[in-house]
C-alpha cells in the first residue's frame, strides 16, 4: 500500500492527535511532499541512521505530549461545555452524543470562537488532510453538528458560513455584539 493511502486510512480510522512516522525507501520528492501533506507527521528515507530515528521519535512525542495536555482540558461557551479527556458535550446539564469527527471539529470551534476558520484548517484539523473540492463531507459534519448541539441563537451560539472562507462559531445574547465578518484566521 502506498505511504500516502497508509496514512490517510491511519487519519480516517483514528483521531488526528495518532502520531504517524513514515519508514520508507522511496526518496522522489512527490513522496517525500505528498505523505506529509495527507497527514504524517515525520518522513524519514532508508536506509535509517538510528540517532536519528531516535532524535525524530522524541520530537515525535514531545509534539503529541504537548497537544495531549492542551487537550487536557473543559472549554466552556455559553450554556456548552466540552470535555476534552472524556470526549462528550453538554448543553445545559445534558449530555449530547457526538461521533468522533463531531467532537473533534465542536473542540476545534469552541476553541476558536468568533474566528473564521478556513475549510482547509478544519479539513487538516480534523481528516488529516485536504478534502477534494467537489467533497460535501464538511458541509455535511457541520449540519450534524449543529443538529446535534441544537447550536442556534435562542441556545447562545451561532454556527455560520463564511461564503469563499469557511466557518465561524459565534456567542449570541443579550450584550454579545453581533457577529462581524472578520477575524479570519
Amino acid at each position: 500500500m502506498p505511504a500516502v493511502d497508509a496514512v490517510r486510512a491511519v487519519r480516517g480510522a483514528w483521531r488526528c492527535e495518532v502520531p504517524v512516522m513514515v519508514l520508507s525507501s522511496r526518496r522522489d520528492e512527490d513522496s517525500v511532499v505528498n505523505t506529509p501533506q495527507a497527514g504524517a507527521d515525520d518522513y524519514m528515507i532508508r536506509p535509517l541512521r538510528s540517532r536519528e530515528l531516535v532524535a525524530r521519535l522524541h520530537a515525535l512525542q514531545r509534539r503529541t505530549a504537548s497537544r495531549r495536555q492542551s487537550l487536557d482540558r473543559a472549554i466552556k461557551v455559553g450554556p456548552y461545555a466540552l470535555d476534552c479527556l472524556s470526549h462528550q458535550a453538554v448543553f445545559q446539564g445534558r449530555r449530547l452524543p457526538l461521533t468522533p469527527k463531531e467532537f473533534d471539529l465542536a473542540s476545534l470551534l469552541f476553541s476558536n470562537v468568533g474566528r473564521v476558520l478556513s475549510h482547509t484548517h478544519i479539513e487538516l484539523a480534523i481528516w488529516g488532510y485536504p478534502l477534494p473540492p467537489s467533497s460535501r463531507a464538511l458541509a455535511s459534519l457541520v449540519s450534524r453538528l449543529r443538529r446535534t448541539l441544537r447550536l442556534c441563537p435562542r441556545n447562545g451560539l451561532v454556527l455560520t458560513v463564511i461564503y469563499a472562507q469557511g466557518y465561524r462559531l459565534d456567542q449570541t445574547g443579550p450584550g454579545l455584539a453581533a457577529p462581524s465578518s472578520q477575524g479570519f484566521g
